[in-house]
């Protein structure tokens, strides 16, 4: 079975541990690190997940996970179309 996720961002906070990127990979998911020194990183990826939030939970119910996985599965497809449409 694929894993619903590719990658897992994770600054270098050391809340992490060992474990949880242990973890991680045992879910065939990479735990990518963002780089050293640049925290805008961690904003650019808050602004997404903030941007997803608004354009898409505030405007449907999702009545189970399988739901919402559809729901950002299109949103993303559309994202990514427009993305190669305006290039």
């Amino acid at each position: 079975m694929e894993p619903s996720a590719k990658f897992l961002i994770l600054d270098h906070d050391a809340k992490y541990g060992t474990e949880m990127p242990a973890a991680i990979r045992g879910m065939d998911i990479a735990p990518i690190r963002i780089a050293i020194g640049c925290p805008w990183q961690n904003g650019v990826a808050e602004s997404w997940v903030e941007s997803c939030r608004r354009d898409l939970l505030d405007h449907i119910i999702a009545v189970d996970e399988g739901h919402l996985k559809d729901f950002l599965r299109i949103t993303l497809a559309t994202i990514t179309t427009t993305a190669r449409i305006s290039d």
